[in-house]
């Protein structure tokens, strides 16, 4: 069981490096944690991925890669790493994080639609959007 829950500043802090002393905490704490210490829910992912990409103006592919590095980080349990995954190929082709979240969630749960007013969302295999 995990010690404690990140919040997305923690990850932010060690990822973009802006408070050396800060992100130093970070480091060692991720350094000195034992294996699934540390529960990041999914929203806090979300949050990160927003973060990286719309404040910090992070490339989609460092933001892509960053996801990858967190979800797989020997102390950070992601409630939904493998979709997590998928979400940073899909950010690394220019789809946008929630709505690549939410098709590949109803794709990995067998719902074959997303009720959405966005036009702009993308179908993917076995999932497509639509109006409510």
């Amino acid at each position: 069981m995990s010690e404690a829950v990140l919040d997305t500043s923690v990850v932010v802090r060690y990822l973009v490096d802006d408070d050396p002393e800060k992100s130093e905490v970070v480091s060692e704490l991720l350094r000195s944690a034992a294996n699934g210490a540390f529960l990041m829910p999914n929203v806090a992912v979300a949050e990160m991925a927003f973060v990286l990409l719309r404040v910090y103006h992070w490339p989609r592919t460092a933001t892509a890669d960053a996801i990858r590095a967190v979800v797989n980080h020997r102390v950070i349990v992601v409630p939904a790493r493998e979709t997590w995954l998928e979400v940073a190929d899909d950010i690394d082709r220019g789809w946008g994080v929630i709505d690549s979240y939410l098709l590949r969630t109803a794709q990995r749960e067998g719902i074959p639609y997303v009720l959405t007013f966005d036009e702009r969302m993308k179908p993917i295999p076995g999932v497509r959007p639509v109006l409510p």
